[in-house]
């Protein structure tokens, strides 16, 4: 399925866990907020891996969708060569993570 368009509806509180795409490459701009924005309408709680230097974005998107950054840390991800425009075998890639609370 399409994880910005879930097939499910939360009757309970829930926690969403996501690696979104960074949305860093052409034709993948901010695809990040859709996940964000799904985040928002299924979860409490979230935690999300972003690209280093993505706070001040992160903290906005939050804010307008009525949530709260309430911790951020750095975090190094590898990641396999999965795509075309991967061109390493793997990659070390300066990630940021963040919690968000949602109301």
């Amino acid at each position: 399925g399409d994880a910005t368009r879930p097939p499910l509806a939360v009757s309970e509180p829930a926690t969403v866990v996501m690696n979104p795409p960074f949305g860093a490459q052409d034709g993948n701009r901010n695809a990040d907020r859709e996940f964000l924005a799904v985040a928002s309408d299924l979860a409490e709680v979230s935690y999300s891996v972003h690209n280093a230097g993505s706070r001040k974005f992160v903290e906005a998107f939050a804010a307008d969708e009525g949530g709260e950054v309430t911790h951020a840390f750095a975090a190094e991800f590898r990641i396999d060569a999965q795509f075309d425009h991967h061109t390493d075998e793997a990659r070390d890639i300066d990630t940021e993570v963040y919690r968000i609370e949602w109301s």
